[in-house]
């Protein structure tokens, strides 16, 4: 695919409605040099800017990878409208943002799946990036197409679009997935070899492995492996959320996005087994981040950022124990710079007087 270069402040950025979403610089970017690190990593959000820097999973494993010294991980958002017209005139590919480097030429493309709508996102985006749609079409050069978040846990309706599957928390299982993918290029041998070694760690799903069987009216029966025997792939789990390594230092955009403010996970998981919540099923068991730790965070954060409010993350704040002694503590300790605490996900029926 022939490409022409592109220069952002001159091509692309007088015609935008947002030059900000693009900018790549914000305050707290993490921009390594593409030499001196042996492993490329795309972490991409099939949405807006404002969406994706917003999600706080991305913000963990951005953290996370680039503390490696043989990583550098960055950024790819949807761009808007205005932004892939010029990208198409320009036959130029979906690039990150940190150091413009094409999405094609990253070893791993790890794609963000929080919700269904955004799955014909993830096609468009390989599309800009010119990377084949199906992961049957794709070669060595291409990079590994992975995709994780709740959505994957019923993945098949778009399996055909990804290379694999992590099933779980990504902490836990990404630095694993990379180190496989560097042992596989030094190796030389072929892709299908790097589906094997992948398939052999916990939590990872390779949807080319598994073949459908039909009922004799044409209904789904049942997925089987290709060695023809069932094979049950169990989600990874962090144990303990303090071990979990939640950045102090994150990026702070240039633009208001949704969630514009310090996020602080306090709790994963949910105690209440709601049968429509996806969300309490995909999450459990619950796990608690030590009240300490959540102020030394807390602090740290505000100090790195700036921001004037901080939000304690749950999917039921109201469920998480120490959360009575802890809020007067923080109210405390922030009154003084004129901070606010934020308290989502607050159910009616968990809330008293006090």
């Amino acid at each position: 695919m022939t490409t022409n270069p592109v220069d952002y402040s001159r091509d692309i950025f007088p015609f935008v409605e947002k030059p900000s979403r693009y900018l790549g610089n914000e305050v707290n970017v993490v921009r390594k040099d593409q030499k001196k690190v042996r492993n490329l990593v795309a972490l991409a959000f099939p949405d807006s800017y404002e969406v994706g820097m917003s999600h706080n999973g991305i913000r963990i494993l951005y953290h996370l990878l680039n503390e490696r010294e043989d990583t550098a991980a960055e950024r790819v958002f949807m761009p808007w409208g205005d932004f892939e017209d010029i990208l198409r005139q320009k036959n130029a590919p979906l690039a990150s943002l940190e150091n413009r480097i094409p999405v094609r030429d990253f070893h791993i493309l790890g794609i963000s799946l929080l919700y269904e709508l955004s799955a014909s996102n993830v096609v468009h985006m390989l599309d800009l990036a010119g990377i084949p749609r199906r992961a049957s079409a794709r070669g060595s050069k291409d990079p590994l197409v992975i995709a994780g978040g709740p959505v994957v846990f019923n993945v098949e309706p778009v399996a055909p679009f990804f290379d694999a599957v992590a099933l779980g928390d990504g902490e836990e299982i990404f630095p694993e997935i990379i180190e496989v993918h560097e042992q596989w290029r030094n190796s030389g041998k072929p892709r299908a070899e790097l589906l094997n070694e992948l398939e052999k760690l916990s939590g990872i799903y390779i949807p080319a492995h598994h073949h459908p069987e039909y009922e004799t009216g044409g209904a789904l029966k049942a997925y089987r492996h290709k060695s023809g025997k069932h094979r049950q792939v169990l989600s990874r789990l962090l144990e303990d959320l303090n071990n979990s390594p939640h950045p102090t230092k994150p990026i702070v955009p240039y633009t208001q996005v949704v969630h514009d403010r310090v996020t602080l996970e306090v709790q994963r998981g949910c105690t209440r087994g709601c049968r429509f919540c996806h969300a309490g099923m995909v999450y459990r068991p619950v796990r608690d981040r030590d009240p300490q730790k959540v102020m030394e965070l807390a602090e740290e954060s505000l100090l790195n950022t700036g921001y004037e409010e901080i939000s304690l993350s749950s999917l039921c704040i109201a469920d998480y124990q120490p959360l009575k002694g802890l809020v007067p503590r923080m109210m405390e300790r922030l009154a003084p710079i004129n901070t606010s605490i934020s308290l989502p996900s607050l159910r009616v029926g968990a809330m008293d007087p006090e």
